[in-house]
């Protein structure tokens, strides 16, 4: 077995493209390391034909978590459950339409989204003035309170 499973925290069924928009989704918020190296394990057999389940990982603000989907011509998903239950029993599983609950493990007070400068809040204001937006502009300028950065 494979030497990651052993911090592997949940075990996530997602194809290559779930994962890719999970990533799109959420890399700029969290640190994401994507560990290029992954591994097959045949789960079984199912006339004469073999179960394969693919995996890899990644690490989300240090937390390893193992992406899987089944890549066999035959796919037995209660052999794959079995497998889970027998093999990986204490590590929690989800899907990629379930991430948030991943995330919630990782983050139980929610991701933090990193601190917001004044100079963060003025620069998207004044995005938002050149494009325009007066209503968006005044309602941000009220709700951050604060001034303008000086200009040196």
């Amino acid at each position: 077995m494979d030497s990651r499973f052993a911090d592997t925290i949940y075990l996530v069924e997602a194809n290559n493209n779930e994962t890719l928009s999970l990533w799109k989704e959420l890399h700029t918020q969290v640190n994401w390391e994507q560990d290029c190296k992954g591994t097959i394990i045949q789960v079984g057999e199912l006339d004469n034909r073999p179960i394969n389940i693919s995996f890899f990982w990644s690490k989300i603000n240090g937390k390893r978590i193992a992406f899987w989907e089944a890549i066999s011509q035959v796919v037995d998903h209660k052999m794959i459950d079995d497998w889970f239950k027998i093999n990986l029993p204490n590590i929690s599983r989800s899907n990629a339409m379930n991430f948030h609950n991943v995330l919630h493990h990782i983050f139980p007070n929610g991701i933090p989204y990193g601190p917001v400068t004044k100079e963060d809040v003025w620069e998207l204001i004044e995005r938002s003035r050149k494009n325009k937006q007066d209503e968006i502009t005044y309602y941000l300028a009220t709700i951050a309170k604060i001034a303008p950065p000086s200009k040196n």
